[in-house]
């Protein structure tokens, strides 16, 4: 079981070698369902804050529903800090070498200065440390998502899943592992999880009422830097969705006329998850 702390409460993060949840929301009855969480590899988080930017939209959603909220926090790392502490630093260099402008470099995505390293002819460790970290975070969400008791149950009442990037990929790696009904719903917000990976079928039958995918093809996390982690051209179920044959079984929902980004989902959460076509999640 992973232990669960109020959210005010001073949480001693070196003697947590897992995870923990964070208690974002409670409801007005004990046995109401609780909304759980599942930030991904490229959230932003900082020591003793973590959830920030998506507590506020989950304990809305949660108060509108009367339901509690927790945050799932698992050591994921973060990709943006590979670039930031090694990555970044060292491209500056190899461009005022070249004699190239460092304005240039600040102005690019973060995901094109993969593409800018490779044009320079960089051998980059700093990459190798970042798919490093990366590969270490999808074993960690898989053994998450293929052993959903280490964790469900700690949270005693009906439960929600709401996971995005690889946070997405837990949640349903769960739905999949998980005994029947022990989940109400299941949404994964830009999951980076191959079809090929995901029994919706299984998804199905194991979690009580229909669950939902939500995706972009304007994402470019999920377009560009995705593809490099795992050295390979397809592409994930958060830019392409579920396959037509299978929308009666999970729902799809397509933001990409929204130009959806990866990030946009933490930004806009309350208003996926209360309007359009998910207004209907929650009638349980």
């Amino acid at each position: 079981m992973f232990p669960v702390f109020n959210k005010n409460e001073p949480i001693e993060l070196e003697k947590l070698h897992g995870g923990y949840f964070i208690k974002l929301h409670e409801a007005s009855h004990p046995q109401r369902p609780a909304l759980i969480l599942i930030p991904g590899f490229l959230t932003e988080t900082k020591a003793g804050q973590p959830f920030e930017g998506w507590s506020e939209q989950i304990k809305r959603v949660a108060l509108k529903e009367d339901m509690a909220a927790y945050g799932l926090h698992w050591p994921s790392h973060s990709i943006r800090k590979a670039l930031q502490s090694q990555l970044l630093e060292q491209l500056k260099l190899e461009l005022v070498g070249k004699g190239l402008p460092i304005l240039a470099l600040l102005r690019l995505p973060f995901f094109n200065l993969f593409y800018l390293a490779t044009t320079l002819g960089w051998k980059i460790n700093a990459m190798k440390v970042a798919r490093a970290d990366w590969k270490q975070a999808l074993e960690y969400a898989d053994h998450l998502g293929k052993n959903p008791h280490l964790w469900l149950s700690s949270i005693n009442r009906p439960r929600i899943l709401i996971g995005h990037s690889l946070g997405g990929r837990i949640a349903l790696k769960a739905a999949m592992s998980t005994r029947k009904n022990e989940l109400l719903r299941v949404c994964a917000c830009a999951p980076a999880i191959f079809s090929k990976e995901c029994s919706f079928e299984l998804i199905k039958q194991n979690v009580k009422h229909k669950s939902a995918v939500l995706y972009s093809n304007s994402d470019a996390v999920l377009k560009y830097v995705f593809p490099i982690a795992e050295l390979s051209n397809r592409q994930v179920l958060g830019y392409h969705g579920v396959p037509k044959r299978m929308n009666r079984t999970v729902q799809a929902v397509d933001l990409s006329s929204e130009e959806y980004g990866h990030n946009d989902y933490r930004d806009n959460l309350f208003k996926l998850m209360t309007a359009g076509n998910m207004s209907h999640f929650f009638r349980i």
